[in-house]
């Protein structure tokens, strides 16, 4: 068994050996794979899975070459370690294929391409921007901003409004609209896309505004309002006119007629019962007094005479 200083001595003479067969015959590293393309609004975007390196970081190189050419030019993804890179079509309508290589000292990989790549068509048209609904009297005026700036090498977007819960939709080139002549005091809802190249994007959230009354609406219910007040005071004042000329009529009809109480009507039908003409004879038969009474007031003298029963 050798002693601990040869092994020492054996390892790193091994490494220096390692060291340099690597850098003579330049082993390579495996090279990127599963590469995706994602483009959204025409910002690109191509990324894969990292690759393990054998003693240190790993870089990566990124290329790309017209279809119809077998010329590749680097673009701005030089020495990265992070497995995407954020690239720029040629142009929107151009066909395109991308490679990626990594890269560690002088170890690198083979080449991996991606398939070919046309942002005209292959990108995600997002939905229109800072979109506002605003709603006034019977009309709705909606505006909103385009999915992106406006590039050099395209024409203009056209829109489509979609009316929620409704078949109906609208087709525009502006970013500014109002629909006229709706019905007062009802939402409404829509939902915005934007077209580019006969490429429809993605469609908007939902966006509602309620319609409001029209002067002409406010001025009518003005009206109605005056012609129900002087209504109701015509017709108070009309029934307080019948109440007063015809007053004995209503109380009599709202009154009950007067009747006799029972035990009245028992006592007045008692053949026992003094009558009407005996009380009267009887009555002249009392003794009656006349009492005089005077009282002075500033030397006034006012005599008052009361009739007295004389018990």
């Amino acid at each position: 068994m050798l002693p601990l200083g040869e092994w020492l001595l054996f390892l790193f003479l091994w490494r220096l050996l390692l060291s340099a067969v690597v850098g003579g015959f330049s082993f390579s590293l495996p090279p990127p794979q599963n590469l995706k393309i994602k483009s959204y609004n025409f910002q690109n975007v191509l990324s894969w899975s990292p690759v393990k390196g054998i003693n240190g970081p790993v870089f990566y190189s990124v290329q790309r070459r017209l279809n119809y050419t077998q010329t590749w030019k680097k673009v701005n993804c030089k020495d990265i370690t992070k497995p995407e890179c954020d690239f720029q079509s040629i142009n929107d309508f151009f066909e395109i294929i991308l490679r990626v290589r990594a890269e560690e000292g002088n170890l690198k990989s083979e080449w991996t391409e991606t398939s070919s790549f046309v942002a005209k068509q292959d990108t995600i048209i997002g939905p229109p921007r800072e979109i506002n609904v605003t709603s006034e009297a019977n009309s709705i005026l909606i505006s909103f901003l385009p999915p992106f700036e406006k590039r050099s090498n395209f024409s203009s977007f056209d829109y489509t409004i979609y009316w929620e819960n409704s078949a109906d939709k609208s087709l525009i080139m502006n970013t500014v609209h109002r629909f006229k002549n709706l019905k007062e005091s009802t939402t409404y809802c829509f939902r915005i896309q934007a077209r580019l190249y006969n490429r429809e994007g993605e469609k908007s959230g939902i966006y509602c505004a309620m319609t409001t009354i029209t002067e002409g609406t406010r001025m009518l219910y003005y009206i109605l309002i005056l012609i129900s007040v002087f209504a109701i005071v015509a017709l108070v004042f009309s029934l307080l006119m019948i109440f007063r000329k015809y007053q004995n009529i209503i109380k009599s009809f709202w009154q009950p007629p007067l009747t006799i109480p029972s035990h009245y009507a028992e006592d007045l039908n008692d053949p026992q019962m003094i009558t009407i003409e005996e009380f009267q004879n009887s009555a002249g038969e009392d003794p009656w007094d006349i009492i005089s009474v005077t009282s002075k007031a500033e030397d006034d003298k006012i005599l008052i005479n009361f009739p007295s029963e004389h018990s």
